[in-house]
């Protein structure tokens, strides 16, 4: 090997756990159903965005769509979905924060700081296969349940200020970590049409081609397994209350 080809190899050498991470997220099966929408019907206008949203992946009544963020290396996601279950259910699922290890991909640990009326102060560690070095933060999140009465419900985070409660964990703090969940009755009203979006910065080393192709995989496993934990909880009805 020549001095001039070790720096590369040096830069793919570091690459590796990343791209075996984005691989190895990306082999979870999809089911090809009818193609997704060209752009999503909602447009979640932040302010901050450049362009319009692609399509990067679609199939199970699941469509991912992205967009690029002005000042900003890592794109905005959007995950579109049905979950065959009342939205009453999926919010509670939702807002179980700290069962999130039991179920969320790459959660490790999650810890309520503080609450204090619909604002839960949130610490999440997460864990990543492949030697991806760990990320952790702490957001704050924001339940709105004005429109509860119509099953509609909305979950707002962002990162949490640094005069709020947070603390250290370990591995890589995350940069911005900033989205929502939107919640309301399906077509069918035992169903519940999801929006997810999330703009999320790992932070660290990650390049940016990399990381947007994880944010997008990982919208996807999330709401992949918030279907299959919604599945895995009984509701409570009449007939199975203790």
């Amino acid at each position: 090997m020549t001095a001039a080809t070790q720096p590369t190899a040096r830069v793919l050498y570091k690459l590796m756990p990343m791209l075996a991470l984005v691989l190895w997220s990306a082999t979870t099966p999809v089911v090809a159903t009818d193609a997704c929408p060209a752009r999503p019907a909602t447009e979640a206008d932040t302010g901050a965005s450049t362009g319009e949203w692609k399509s990067v992946a679609d199939g199970d009544s699941l469509c991912v769509y992205a967009r690029n963020v002005r000042r900003s290396r890592i794109r905005e996601v959007m995950a579109v979905a049905t979950v065959a279950a009342a939205p009453e259910q999926v919010f509670a699922v939702i807002f179980d924060f700290a069962r999130y290890p039991e179920f969320m991909p790459y959660v490790a640990a999650t810890e309520v700081l503080k609450t204090e009326g619909s604002v839960n102060w949130v610490f999440q560690q997460h864990a990543f296969p492949f030697s991806v070095s760990d990320r952790y933060y702490t957001i704050r999140i924001d339940a709105d349940v004005t429109l509860a009465a119509r099953s509609i419900y909305r979950v707002v985070w962002k990162l949490a200020a640094t005069d709020e409660p947070s603390r250290r964990g370990h591995g890589v703090s995350t940069s911005i970590n900033d989205g929502y969940w939107d919640l309301r009755p399906d077509v069918d009203p035992k169903a519940t049409h999801v929006t997810y979006f999330v703009h999320t910065d790992p932070g660290g080393a990650i390049p940016a081609f990399v990381a947007n192709t994880a944010n997008s995989d990982a919208a996807r496993l999330i709401i992949k397994s918030v279907r299959a934990r919604v599945a895995a909880v009984k509701p409570r009805t009449a007939d199975n209350v203790p």
